[in-house]
C-alpha cells in the first residue's frame, strides 16, 4: 500500500499536483475544446471550452436508471477556430452548451421504466375498449334515446309525454350494459405483477434491486407497500404516461421510520396502478468469472437459478460477443462454452416474458473507452427476491428477476491519452485553420486597414498612414477634399 501526505511541502510545491489529482486519481477528462485562439475577422478571441456532461465525470452506472439515457461525449472539437458551436458570440456558453443528461436519475419517462410498464400492462390481460366499441355504444344510445323512444311512446303507448320518463331508465340500463360488456373476468379480485432487475458486480454478494410493479383490484383499495428491516429501500408511484390536465389526483405518503413504507397507494376499480422501488439486497454468495487450466468458468454461489445465461464480451458499441451458457443452478459452475439455446418462455397476452429485457441488457453498451473490455453475465430467474410486503394481501403475485452481473471490467484508459491529456490530442487541422486566420490578419494589416470597430449596429473601416510616411512640412499647403 502506498500512502501520501497531501500536505507535504514537497508534494504541495510539485507543479504537476493538479494534473495528478485530475487525470490519475479522479480520472476526470479534459474539458471539451470548442475553439482554439485565433482571429475571427473582427478581433482576437481566446480558446473556448464547453461544459462536461454528468456521464463524463463518473464511470459508475445504474442500469435500471441509466439504460438508454446516456449521452455520448462530443469526441472532437469543431473544425475551425471561431466556429465553436453551442457558444455565444461573446465567448460565454450558449443555451445549448449547458450539460445535458445526468447519471442515475430517477425518471419514469426513461426507456427502461417505460419498457417495464408496457410489459406489465400486456401481462395483466386488461385492455382499454377500442374507439370502435365506444362509437358503437354512443350511436346505439342516441338511436334508442331519441327516435326509438319517441316512436314507441307515440305509436305503442299512445303517450308521447312518457318519453321523458323513459330517459332516466334507459340511461341506467345502458350504463349497466356497457359496464358488463367491458368487464373482463380475470378469476381474482386483486393481483400484483412485478419485474425485478438485479444488478451486481463480481466478487460482491450485495446488489442493487429495482422493482417495477403493477397492482390490480376490482374495487377501490388503498395499499401499504412496506420493506421491514431494510432502511435502504425506497418506493414511489410510477407515472403511467397517460395523465390528463384537470383530472383528479391522489397522493401517497412515503415514510422512512419506523418501517420504510409507501402508505395510502390507491388503486382504482378495474384498473392498474404502477409503482417502482429500489433497495440493496444481500445474496448468499457471489457470481464470479474464474480462469483456470481448462479455461474460463462462471461460478454461481448465490441462491438464484440463472436461466438463459449469456456471457457478453463488450468490445465496443457495435462489437459484442455472446456465449450462451444455458441454466446455471445455485451453487453450480459452468464452463464458458456455447451450448444449444433453450426454447423461449411462453409469451403473449397475460404472460410475463423476460425475453425483451434480456435482449436489451445484452446489447447495452456505451461509446466510452472506460466501457471497453467488460465481461457481463445476463440471465433471469423465476424467483422474486423477498423483502417486500403488501397490505392487504393480493390474491395473485407473480413476476421474475432479470439478473445482470458485471463479472469483470475492462482496463482503465491511460491517463496520458487524448481523453485525459489535452496535449495528446491531434490538433493539426485546427492549427492549420489558426495559421490561415493569422495570415488573413497579416494581409489585412498590409492593406492599410484596421480591424472593423463595432459601434452599435454599424461597422466602420478606418484608413491609416503607412508606417514610413513623411509628415507635411510646417506651413505647407494643405489640400481639402470636398
Amino acid at each position: 500500500m502506498l500512502a501520501l501526505n497531501p500536505t507535504d511541502p514537497a508534494l504541495a510545491a510539485w507543479p504537476g499536483i493538479d494534473t495528478f489529482v485530475r487525470r490519475v486519481l479522479l480520472r476526470r477528462p479534459e474539458d471539451i475544446l470548442a475553439s482554439l485562439p485565433g482571429w475571427n475577422g473582427q478581433n482576437m478571441i481566446p480558446a473556448r471550452f464547453a461544459f462536461l456532461n454528468g456521464p463524463d465525470l463518473t464511470w459508475f452506472r445504474l442500469l435500471s436508471r441509466d439504460y438508454g439515457v446516456m449521452h455520448d461525449r462530443h469526441p472532437n472539437p469543431p473544425s475551425a477556430p471561431g466556429s465553436a458551436r453551442n457558444l455565444a458570440e461573446d465567448g460565454s456558453p450558449g443555451s445549448e452548451a449547458t450539460p445535458q443528461g445526468g447519471v442515475a436519475e430517477w425518471l419514469d419517462a426513461a426507456p427502461l421504466p417505460i419498457m417495464c410498464r408496457d410489459a406489465l400492462e400486456e401481462a395483466s390481460g386488461i385492455s382499454i375498449p377500442s374507439s370502435w366499441f365506444v362509437l358503437k355504444v354512443i350511436l346505439a344510445y342516441l338511436i334508442a334515446l331519441v327516435p326509438l323512444n319517441w316512436l314507441i311512446c307515440r305509436y305503442v303507448f299512445g303517450r308521447r309525454e312518457w318519453a321523458w320518463l323513459v330517459v332516466p331508465v334507459l340511461s341506467l340500463a345502458f350504463a349497466i350494459g356497457v359496464e358488463r360488456a367491458a368487464a373482463y373476468d380475470l378469476g381474482y379480485d386483486s393481483a400484483c405483477d412485478e419485474v425485478d432487475i438485479l444488478e451486481t458486480y463480481g466478487d460482491y454478494p450485495r446488489g442493487h434491486l429495482s422493482r417495477f410493479a403493477s397492482l390490480y383490484s376490482t374495487g377501490r383499495v388503498r395499499y401499504t407497500i412496506s420493506y421491514p428491516n431494510d432502511p435502504t429501500a425506497v418506493a414511489l408511484p410510477q407515472d403511467n404516461g397517460r395523465s390528463l390536465r384537470g383530472e383528479d389526483t391522489t397522493s401517497a405518503t412515503w415514510q422512512s421510520q419506523p418501517v420504510p413504507a409507501l402508505q395510502g397507494f390507491q388503486v382504482q376499480p378495474r384498473s392498474l396502478a404502477h409503482f417502482r422501488a429500489e433497495q440493496m439486497v444481500n445474496l448468499t454468495g457471489t457470481i464470479t468469472l474464474e480462469s483456470g487450466e481448462g479455461g474460463r468458468v462462471v461460478v454461481n454461489s448465490s441462491e438464484l437459478e440463472l436461466r438463459d445465461a449469456v456471457l457478453v464480451d463488450v468490445n465496443g458499441p457495435d462489437s459484442t460477443n455472446e456465449t450462451y451458457l444455458g441454466t446455471i443452478a445455485p451453487g453450480a459452475s459452468v464452463p464458458v462454452k456455447p451450448v444449444a439455446a433453450a426454447p423461449p418462455p411462453p409469451s403473449g397476452l397475460g404472460k410475463l416474458d423476460p425475453t425483451r429485457f434480456l435482449k436489451a441488457f445484452r446489447g447495452y453498451t456505451e461509446n466510452r473507452p472506460e466501457a471497453m473490455g467488460e465481461f457481463r453475465l445476463v440471465a433471469w430467474s423465476p424467483k422474486m427476491l423477498g423483502g417486500q410486503k403488501l397490505e392487504p394481501a393480493v390474491d395473485r403475485h407473480r413476476g421474475f428477476t432479470a439478473v445482470v452481473v458485471h463479472l469483470r471490467m475492462g482496463p482503465a484508459p491511460a491517463p496520458d491519452g487524448p481523453r485525459y491529456n489535452f496535449l495528446a490530442q491531434d490538433f493539426e487541422r485546427f492549427l492549420k485553420a489558426q495559421r490561415e486566420s493569422l495570415e488573413a490578419l497579416e494581409k489585412l494589416g498590409e492593406s492599410g486597414l484596421r480591424a472593423p470597430v463595432r459601434r452599435g449596429m454599424r461597422t466602420r473601416v478606418r484608413a491609416v498612414s503607412p508606417p514610413n510616411a513623411v509628415p507635411p512640412p510646417p506651413g505647407g499647403t494643405a489640400t481639402k477634399n470636398r
